[in-house]
């Protein structure tokens, strides 16, 4: 259990009174700001029509990037920008731009700060403002959150600057531009064989940096592709230290508070080194990545912990986030109410011993750490943040206990805490499409249901994924509108090349599920109008939106991202393992100049470029081709069939043929023809089997890999095996 020093128990009630000051003000000004402020801040759009303006009135412009879900987003929104000083002097001295991160990702990321909310100011130009502080260093002016106080004198400083020194602002910005542009330009290198040791290397290298410590706080966000980058050097080399670091971050995370220890799935952040903190948004693409990275953790180490965090992951989300018709919402917000600040996932030491008998009390106090005073000491010192501290294996040592009656005890106490939580008004749901994550998401479903022979899984990201093609595909330009709402329909933004890259690859991944052919055919429609679109024709790769040259401000400049390029690298190479099809050779062609785009550079995004590695190695490397030879009238295929997919390997594809289309295959692989159901395990010039109902096919694979057996569950140091 957690220690508190004495110093915390004397500073505490000084952190108390402190909030309580606070939170009075903030909730007694609320109705009297609203009722006294008869105006509001003008908000413009962020096209070339409100920069002209700014140019016309001499003034500078804020931008404002709130997300929906955000906590302290909302805070800012509905108390900040509705400070009568606030609304006067922006509407006075400012033109005030606001823009949706969710719906306008290009922006928030030529503009963002790195955090939420990103409050910017740009000149009329477009381009960031700089100003001096009092040492005379020249800084971009902004940052994330302002109180109306603190924004209030900011503005009034700004503008009186900007009043003063037009001329030399505009210097420096376009000097400063000029300069960020010299590095922008893509140069390609040669793939090497190197280059996976390079990427595990960087890897290796944030893993050091990284302790478990809940005292070092910073923005620590789960990261699925340095994990699936282990998983996969693991395999290949056999280096079980990669595979440990990875899998003790893995046990880290399911232990922290960014995993919601009730009711499953993660939070977006933490703000602590140790996991235990989070930033309290559940955010559809963050779960699909964690499902996939306990899926795949699973299936190599077959430790049922892992399982049971993915399954976890997965009901979440179609419990929450799932529409009826089969699509799935963008987020669930932080609070339900306004200055709230994760109050629905926390307890108070009085509120979980109100729901827990004595015996659950005695080990779900110790489990999750509850104590008279918690984690949340910036809005209400006493709540607790659920954190797993001690699972019921110890617990049972402990106490003295069977560890199956502490087990039952456990349970039942976590239960109970769930139910107490489901009645409190829960934070709402982003009821809007949103293209790459819900891609993603059905990707990550179709692939964890064949993993785990879930069919309800399977065929939830099928569902997911149809409807995503019926409603946001663009029918003009066959790209995939970024968003979607019910009734309103698409949003008007097939401008991004995230959502081709994410569509793509799940269309993949319900080819290999299904076997139907159309996925393939719908996978290589995305991927040629994503490369009409967004391909730079000079150096390879892929912009991260359509090109705006005569965008305002830094629209127009060239962005892109390594992790969208090394996913859809990796599809184009999938696409033509699949399909065995010469005419398919185009997509090597267009994977390996998307990699050499990136060849150069990769190293200076550290574990980043974990995508990248991966699909660097993939390009060079020949998959293991699982074979499914049959028809689905055939009795035995069904079942063979959903064996075969959950077959494990980090490079594996899964091919179907009909027995038309096998006898060619096999005698270009000299396989003696083949009948009934059957698997063939292939890989570069050789291959084995076929296998049919009795054969056991995990064994039979690691056979033909000469692979002895697969790594004990339990991988990680004794430190995190604290085991439930």
């Amino acid at each position: 259990m957690t220690r508190r020093s004495p110093l915390f128990s004397v500073l505490l009630p000084v952190f108390v009174s402190f909030a309580v000051s606070l939170a009075a003000p903030i909730a007694a000004d609320r109705t009297a700001k609203r009722s006294d402020a008869q105006a509001s801040i003008t908000w413009r759009s962020f096209d070339a029509a409100t920069f002209q303006l700014a140019l016309k009135e001499g003034k500078l412009v804020l931008l404002s990037a709130v997300v929906p879900w955000g906590h302290r987003d909302r805070i800012m929104s509905e108390l900040t920008f509705a400070d009568p000083r606030v609304i006067s002097l922006v509407n006075e001295k400012f033109i005030a731009v606001k823009v949706d991160p969710l719906l306008r990702p290009d922006i928030d990321g030529r503009y963002g700060t790195g955090a939420s909310p990103t409050t910017a100011f740009l000149l009329p130009s477009g381009h960031p403002f700089y100003m001096p502080d009092t040492a005379g260093k020249i800084l971009k002016a902004g940052g994330s959150y302002f109180s109306a106080d603190s924004l209030a004198l900011y503005l009034e400083e700004l503008a009186k600057y900007y009043e003063s020194n037009r001329e030399q602002a505009e210097k420096a910005a376009s000097e400063i531009a000029n300069s960020v542009l010299a590095h922008k330009d893509f140069d390609t290198a040669p793939l090497t064989p190197g280059i996976l040791e390079v990427s595990v290397t960087k890897m290796l290298e944030a893993f050091g940096q990284w302790v478990p410590d809940p005292a070092i706080k910073g923005v620590y966000s789960p990261d699925a592709d340095s994990l699936e980058l282990a998983v996969y050097y693991f395999v290949r080399k056999g280096d079980r230290n990669v595979l440990d670091r990875a899998l003790l971050a893995m046990t880290d995370m399911s232990r922290g508070g960014i995993r919601d220890q009730l009711g499953g799935g993660f939070h977006r952040a933490a703000g602590d080194a140790a996991w235990r903190v989070p930033w309290f948004e559940k955010l559809l693409g963050t779960n699909a990545q964690m499902l996939q990275a306990y899926t795949d953790a699973h299936k190599l180490t077959l430790s049922s912990r892992y399982r049971i965090i993915g399954e976890e992951t997965a009901s979440y989300v179609m419990g929450t986030l799932a529409d009826p018709q089969g699509w799935f919402y963008a987020y669930q917000e932080a609070d339900a109410r306004l200055g709230e600040d994760g109050d629905y996932y926390t307890f108070t030491l009085e509120e979980a011993k109100g729901v827990l008998s004595e015996e659950e009390q005695k080990l779900l106090l110790p489990a999750f750490d509850i104590a008279e005073w918690g984690e949340m000491v910036d809005s209400a010192p006493h709540r607790n943040v659920l954190f797993l501290e001690e699972g019921p294996r110890l617990l049972a040592e402990r106490f003295s206990m069977e560890e199956a009656k502490a087990t039952e005890v456990f349970e039942s106490g976590r239960k109970k805490l769930l139910e107490a939580r489901a009645r409190r008004p829960a934070p709402a749901v982003g009821k809007i499409l949103i293209a790459d994550a819900n891609a993603e998401m059905a990707g990550s479903l179709i692939r964890s249901g064949d993993a785990w022979k879930r069919s309800d899984l399977t065929a939830s990201g099928i569902l997911a994924l149809e409807f995503l093609w019926n409603n946001a595909r663009d029918p003009n330009s066959g790209l995939i509108d970024h968003a979607w709402t019910p009734g309103q329909g698409r949003a008007g933004l097939p401008i991004f090349f995230s959502d081709q890259a994410y569509t793509a690859r799940a269309l993949v991944a319900a080819a290999e599920s299904t076997g139907d052919p159309n996925y393939l055919d719908r996978a290589r429609l995305v991927a040629d109008a994503a490369d009409r679109v967004f391909a730079d024709s000079l150096d390879g790769g892929y912009m991260d939106r359509v090109s705006s040259p005569e965008g305002p401000g830094l629209l127009a400049w060239p962005a892109r991202s390594i992790r969208d390029n090394a996913l859809f690298a990796e599809t184009l190479i999938r696409i033509r393992h699949i399909s065995g099809r010469a005419e398919d050779d185009k997509y090597m062609r267009l994977a390996r100049k998307t990699l050499e785009s990136w060849a150069d550079e990769y190293p200076r995004y550290r574990q980043a470029a974990s995508p990248f590695g991966l699909a660097a190695h993939k390009y060079q490397t020949p998959p293991v081709e699982v074979i499914v030879l049959g028809a689905a009238s055939d009795p035995d295929y069904a079942n063979l069939h959903a064996r075969a997919k959950a077959v494990y390997h980090p490079w594996k594809i899964v091919r179907h043929l009909t027995a038309e289309g096998a006898e060619a295959e096999l005698k270009t692989r000299k396989v003696p023809p083949v009948k009934g159901a059957a698997v063939l395990f292939c890989g570069e010039s050789r291959c084995a089997g076929p296998f049919a109902g009795k054969e056991n096919l995990s064994v039979e694979l690691d056979a033909f890999l000469n692979v002895s057996g697969k790594p004990a569950a339990k991988a990680s140091p004794d430190r995190n095996e604290k085991d439930d």
